[in-house]
């Protein structure tokens, strides 16, 4: 009696360094062989919160970071799950610098558009590009990596190609999503995960992965801000006509509410963050809620009038889109979809409309990602499980 032959299942240790907490999850990738389709499902995950000061110090904070790294690898090597065949490690604002860039190349005569003549261009202005992030991050010891040179679209003549391979032309042009990290810091991570699990590792940069999981589940959506609200940054990207054109960051989170908390309260910051939790869910004791209730105000506006000026920034010539998917965590979900949708930002939009805000939360995302009783509803592990499972134009 003949039985059927089991697919072997991949297995991938999922890493997402976010700029207030480090997740991790161990992912099995099954494939469907009739339909071709991955599904991600997730084992078991573990999220570490970056122990945070009251004032700022990025040493301090950079260490705090690796600790709550080596914490959640650890948790998910004690669990005793077979272990995985590779690494995806995603990281969010501030650990990496990012930019699209646009690759113009033509001659006066036609000519074949080959695989080595994509790779030598990107080659080229990826080396244009590190020169550029040196000015971000400083000269660091060890210099800078590229984790990322993502194609996100083609054109030949003008006219955008899905497969521009072999094919001929007098023109190219290209958008390309690239990302660098300082060499030495990714070179602690992956000490710190190759303790655990020594396997092959690859970084991406939570703002594409968040981009390509959108562009891939809401197919209709082709003009859209994301805006990912992390501990200590909040990232917001611009995507026009399906293509991520513009990105920029800024120094305002989650934990910059909990300090301002710990500041005018005078509690510690356990203690705050309790405080915050208790108001988001309007459960907060009478004594404490004018209090908070001022203090959240404030900084709520400050982030507010903050965004405002970086949506200034990328409006240039042309109106913002009216739609905004925002990725936040669930105990502070309902100030910042609340600020986002305020009428201030009318004037960045073509129709002087309120921003139509959707929440990718775990809600939005199980249809395409199961969780096993061992997993938590982390929407963020969650897209970088999503991503992946998807198959890029980009040389590795």
């Amino acid at each position: 009696m003949f039985s059927k032959r089991k697919v072997p299942e991949d297995r991938i240790l999922v890493v997402d360094v976010g700029s207030g907490s480090v997740g991790a999850a161990l992912v099995a990738l099954n494939t469907n062989p009739v339909l071709g389709r991955t599904t991600p499902r997730m084992l078991f995950s573990v999220r570490t919160e970056i122990k945070s000061e009251t004032t700022y110090n990025f040493t301090k904070y950079l260490n705090a970071m690796v600790v709550a790294l080596e914490e959640s690898i650890q948790k998910v090597y004690d669990a005793r799950f077979a272990p995985p065949h590779r690494v995806v490690g995603v990281l969010a604002a501030p650990w990496y610098a990012a930019q699209t860039r646009t690759i113009h190349y033509q001659k006066s005569t036609q000519f074949t558009f080959t695989q080595k003549l994509w790779y030598e261009l990107l080659m080229r202005e990826a080396k244009l590009f590190e020169e550029s992030a040196d000015a971000t991050f400083g000269m660091f010891e060890g210099g800078l990596r590229l984790i990322e040179r993502n194609n996100m679209e083609v054109k030949l003549n003008g006219y955008s190609v899905q497969s521009p391979f072999n094919k001929k032309t007098r023109e190219v042009e290209m958008e390309v999503y690239m990302s660098m990290v300082p060499e030495y810091l990714v070179h602690t991570l992956e000490e710190v995960i190759s303790k655990y699990f020594a396997r092959p590792i690859t970084w991406s940069t939570y703002l594409f992965t968040s981009y390509a999981v959108v562009r891939d589940l809401f197919v209709g959506e082709t003009n859209y801000l994301l805006v990912d609200v992390g501990g200590e940054v909040t990232d917001v990207g611009l995507v026009k006509n399906g293509v991520l054109v513009e990105s920029l960051s800024f120094p305002h989170g989650k934990n910059t509410l909990i300090r301002r908390i710990v500041e005018h309260l005078a509690v510690g910051w356990d203690e705050a963050v309790s405080l915050l939790a208790l108001y988001h869910d309007n459960m907060l004791a009478e004594r404490y809620k004018k209090s908070l209730t001022t203090v959240v105000g404030r900084v709520m506006d400050e982030w507010s009038h903050t965004l405002e000026h970086a949506l200034a920034t990328l409006t240039h010539d042309f109106a913002l889109p009216e739609t905004i998917f925002i990725t936040v965590d669930e105990d502070v979900r309902a100030l910042y979809e609340y600020a986002t949708h305020k009428e201030g930002y009318t004037q960045f939009t073509l129709t002087n409309r309120r921003f139509n805000v959707i929440v990718v939360d775990a809600s939005a995302l199980h249809e395409y990602c199961a969780l096993e009783q061992g997993a938590t509803r982390d929407q963020f592990l969650m897209i970088d499980a999503m991503y992946a499972t998807r198959k890029k134009l980009s040389h590795k």
